[in-house]
């Protein structure tokens, strides 16, 4: 469904008009073949990717930049940030990337929230596991999305396997 959306996204833009400027690490992706202009760039790459705006504005005017169904909203919001586009602000997009961050503000803020602890080791992830006494789950807290994800039921069923997984 992301890349059936990524397609619709790209037509329109090209069907305005506009040149399609696309960023992707992966040189075969979706909609490669749209684009006029391919960046062989990670989307997750903040540095690397306003460096390639200062590169491509003598080629192309930049008039908007966005994301559709991928989790890189950080770049994004950066991007439009220095070149006083429209977006999100920074600060917002980079709490909103990290679920950790996102959880904080909201609980610092009255909103209620699941029990959650942000752990670097197993041992941690383990002892935090018991004190729930429930099942749980083990997930990546940056990125958005699903990545890493992994149920258990009990501290037992963290492995290094699940672990590592959520910090990929």
């Amino acid at each position: 469904a992301g890349g059936e959306m990524q397609a619709h996204c790209a037509k329109t833009i090209t069907d305005l008009g506009y040149k399609l400027v696309l960023t992707d690490i992966t040189p075969n992706c979706y909609c490669h073949d749209m684009a006029d202009i391919f960046i062989q760039l990670d989307t997750f790459d903040i540095q690397g990717n306003l460096s390639k705006i200062e590169e491509i504005q003598s080629s192309v005017e930049i008039a908007a930049v966005l994301t559709v169904a991928a989790d890189c909203h950080e770049t994004v919001s950066n991007v439009a940030s220095t070149l006083n586009l429209p977006g999100i602000d920074p600060h917002i997009s980079h709490i909103c990337r990290y679920k950790h961050k996102s959880r904080e503000l909201l609980s610092d803020s009255g909103i209620p929230q699941p029990r959650f602890k942000s752990v670097s080791t197993i041992s941690d992830a383990k002892k935090y596991a018991v004190s729930l006494d429930k099942p749980f789950v083990i997930k990546s807290t940056d990125n958005s999305g699903s990545r890493g994800f992994s149920y258990a039921r009990s501290a037992d069923e963290i492995s290094t396997e699940n672990f590592n997984n959520a910090l990929t």
